[in-house]
């Protein structure tokens, strides 16, 4: 790959692209991943995913121009198993799933990603997990278990530093587990876990009990009582699914990381005092290197990864296919 200067003192850059379902976090990076510089937007979920495509795209092409770059690749996540022409399971954005992600962004980002560019699709947790692994709070661990508790929940497993997948990409989408017999589920597309313990569904719990505008983090930090104690049932839920989680896959650490870990002193304490009861051989419970940003740090790993790989066979193939991190 041509150094930092890049051909004709053209400065050489990866971006990296994080889609949440509040937010959209943006980063361009060296190819070394010195960021030089982060932005943030609204996702504004419920307006559609062409305007987030759109105004994700905008403002990438600003940055790049802005640093008088050339973008050698691009890594973006988002939730859901994130595929070429859909993305399944990811509700949060209205329309999410029946976007043709890869079309979208070539378009958006065309004159920036050009032909033989590396695009990289993945989900966001994984991403996560993988950032964790690389370089944070799962690096060296045999067999981690991440743990993302943001707009919605869901788990990635780690071991000997590969992110697993499962058969369909949808490992670790803890969001569907089941918390009571009987209950709907994917099938009617339902996600009986995020409704209990999804940052959406905590905030709007924590506001009602409390008769004002409030977020779970505020509660489960203030000295409510009642408010905290309101709170217990979606925690409890949490509980199980990590035990459970922790029982099939016999981690040695836990690294939990997202929004609802601004209550981090409430909720390491009682994860780690959950796993200690119900696991055989229980791992230790931590908080993320990366609390709020692992995704985006991963699809960063990733668009340094394909850039390599592009540089690797430079000259032999004119144009990678888009990877995915499913």
């Amino acid at each position: 790959m041509t150094g930092p200067g890049g051909a004709g003192g053209i400065r050489e850059v990866l971006l990296g692209v994080d889609v949440g379902g509040t937010k959209v976090d943006l980063a361009l990076a060296t190819p070394d991943r010195e960021v030089l510089a982060r932005r943030r937007l609204r996702t504004n979920a419920t307006e559609g995913a062409d305007q987030v495509v759109a105004r994700a795209c905008a403002l990438a092409r600003e940055l790049v121009a802005a640093h008088s770059a050339q973008l050698v690749a691009a890594g973006v996540v988002s939730p859901g198993v994130v595929r070429r022409d859909r993305v399944l399971l990811a509700p949060n954005i209205e329309g999410w799933g029946a976007l043709h992600l890869e079309e979208a962004l070539r378009a958006g980002l065309a004159g920036v990603v050009e032909a033989g560019v590396p695009l990289v699709l993945g989900n966001d947790v994984k991403a996560g997990a993988l950032a964790e692994s690389r370089e944070g709070a799962l690096r060296g661990s045999r067999t981690g278990l991440y743990l993302n508790l943001g707009t919605g929940v869901a788990m990635a497993a780690v071991v000997d530093g590969t992110v697993l997948s499962g058969a369909h990409g949808a490992g670790g989408e803890v969001a569907y587990a089941q918390t009571a017999p009987g209950q709907t589920g994917a099938a009617e597309d339902r996600a009986p876990l995020e409704e209990l313990v999804g940052g959406r569904s905590l905030d709007t719990l924590a506001s009602r009990v409390a008769g004002r505008p409030t977020t779970a983090v505020e509660a489960l930090l203030g000295d409510d009582e009642a408010l905290r104690s309101a709170l217990s049932p979606a925690l409890d839920a949490l509980d199980v699914a990590v035990v459970n989680a922790c029982c099939l896959l016999d981690p040695d650490v836990v690294a939990v990381a997202g929004g609802l870990m601004g209550a981090a002193s409430v909720l390491l304490p009682r994860l780690q005092r959950a796993v200690d009861r119900g696991v055989p051989l229980p791992p230790r419970v931590v908080g993320a290197r990366h609390l709020v940003d692992a995704p985006l740090v991963g699809a960063l790993l990733l668009a340094a990864d394909a850039a390599g790989a592009a540089h690797a066979v430079r000259g032999s193939t004119p144009r990678l296919p888009t990877k995915e991190l499913a």
